[in-house]
């Protein structure tokens, strides 16, 4: 093995420099990006744009434009202060959607066998300590998951029939479970699959455990989250049951901040050509501001605010589209994924009970505070009784 290892090594050190970076780049699984990648950087990347946000606009680019408009003192401190409120409404909301989560972890709930829900005991073969999902049966689920797009794929296979999406089907591993037709172990039998309605207890093959209607796995949080909605890259957590008021106050108030950045800056960039000629339009383009610097013509920190209001504007497109779309799933009463598939619901709640379902009591008040521990929510979200079948 030794020698073998030292003949390998010499082999590679044998190699001129430009053969081993074209063995490098010739290998796509080295530049592949996965959503992995993504859940890790997204949140980095907003952080890092919000921070470089307020700095510029506080102490380059909000001095100017008030110097040039003459602004008076105090229109000046209303300006800074709701500024301010944005920038600390984003931070606390952010800081919530990580740590208010809604993973699902009660696995106590028993089933009567007559019902349309199959209890963990039944799947496991009635002994508690066994799983209905060996460890590498969950973990090669949790793979084929990840490996896949959509909410479920994989050996997890949830199939829905387009349209009203009512039925999932389970495929159930081939050991563990009893088959009843044939009064022994599935284990002697080929996989099948298990059918389910969508508004029933079913199992997790990953968690191996039985989870409430709307709960749904996620690869990347690695747990069944309670009316899993979406998952958010930008705060790197699971938009559920319990987050997704903070969820709506953060987009919000994202889209708010970005959008009164932007103003901003287009105030600035015509101040900075009308009245001082040290820009031009063109400079809105990040490359163009790049080589002017390198030119000598502008600073550096133009190279570097320009870069962000890209990125503000991107934001603020995303934060909008997030925002206008919980606005119409709290009226209609269903989730991103139900939204998605098509899964149809017949909310007996109010629009006014499904804005208290989401935000709690006195909703209006989570724009101004943080209200989850003040004002929590009082909607069962284990058997959901508004929702007609």
């Amino acid at each position: 093995m030794a020698e073998g290892k030292s003949k390998s090594e010499k082999k590679y050190s044998e190699k001129s420099l430009a053969e081993k970076y074209n063995e490098i780049l010739s290998n796509k699984e080295n530049f592949k990006v996965t959503p992995k990648h993504v859940n890790a950087l997204a949140p980095i990347w907003f952080i890092v744009t919000m921070f470089c946000t307020f700095y510029l606009g506080q102490f380059c680019v909000a001095p100017v434009v008030h110097a040039s408009y003459e602004l008076s003192a105090s229109t000046e401190y209303v300006l800074y202060g709701i500024s301010y409120w944005a920038f600390a409404q984003l931070v606390m909301n952010w800081y919530c959607i990580r740590n208010v989560g809604s993973i699902y972890r009660n696995t106590a709930r028993v089933v009567e066998k007559n019902d349309n829900h199959v209890h963990i005991s039944e799947v496991n073969g009635s002994n508690k300590g066994q799983n209905y999902a060996t460890k590498d049966r969950s973990e090669e689920n949790e793979k084929s998951l990840e490996n896949n797009d959509g909410e479920n794929a994989g050996s997890l296979v949830w199939k829905r029939s387009r349209g009203d999406g009512q039925i999932y089907a389970v495929k159930m591993p081939a050991s563990g479970a009893n088959n009843p037709d044939h009064g022994h172990s599935v284990g002697l039998c080929p996989e099948q699959p298990v059918m389910y309605s969508y508004w029933s207890w079913k199992p997790c093959l990953i968690c191996q455990y039985n989870v409430p209607p709307r709960t749904h796995h996620c690869p990347l949080c690695k747990a069944c989250i309670l009316k899993r909605d979406h998952h958010c890259y930008f705060t790197g957590r699971c938009i559920g049951l319990n987050n997704q008021r903070h969820f709506i106050v953060f987009a919000f108030w994202a889209f708010f901040a970005c959008t009164l950045s932007v103003i901003y800056t287009l105030f600035y960039t015509y101040i900075m050509i009308s009245h001082l000629g040290q820009l031009s339009w063109t400079d809105i383009l990040v490359p163009v501001t790049f080589v002017r610097w390198c030119l000598g013509y502008t600073g550096f920190y133009h190279v570097i605010l320009y870069f962000v209001v890209n990125n503000l504007a991107f934001f603020m497109i995303v934060t909008f589209r997030y925002v206008k779309f919980q606005l119409i799933f709290i009226r209609k009463g269903v989730t991103a994924f139900e939204y998605d598939y098509r899964i149809k619901i017949q909310n007996t709640n109010s629009f006014h009970k499904e804005l208290k379902s989401v935000f709690g009591d006195h909703w209006y008040l989570n724009f101004i505070f943080p209200c989850h521990n003040i004002f929590p929510l009082r909607q069962n979200a284990l058997d959901w009784p508004n929702i007609k079948q």
